[in-house]
């Protein structure tokens, strides 16, 4: 009897153990989803803001000084960005879980 209670008791707790692991699982799918979803609209925003730097630089009365102003924040917007946020965004590309298209 006292080898069946244990056996239980084991039992329960690899369920137990086995549930946890899926919840966390589940929360940090949907973390990584959260985070590509934000990259996402960082880009959306960014080409965004380049097309619209690009109407306006061809647009017929721009003056020399706002002329200059559109190119340097077209250049500014083409910069490489930071390490960090080069890692970051490659480590989510690579993720297994998630394909990005």
């Amino acid at each position: 009897v006292k080898i069946l209670e244990n056996r239980r008791a084991q039992s329960r707790l690899y369920k137990s153990k086995y549930l946890e692991n899926v919840l966390h699982d589940n929360i940090r799918f949907k973390e990584k989803l959260k985070d590509r979803d934000d990259l996402a609209q960082i880009r959306k925003n960014r080409i965004k803001n380049y097309e619209k730097n690009i109407r306006e630089l061809f647009k017929p009365k721009v003056s020399e000084n706002k002329r200059k102003e559109i190119e340097n924040r077209i250049n500014r917007s083409n910069k490489p960005r930071s390490k960090a946020h080069n890692e970051y965004s490659s480590h989510s590309r690579q993720s297994p879980l998630i394909s990005d298209n």
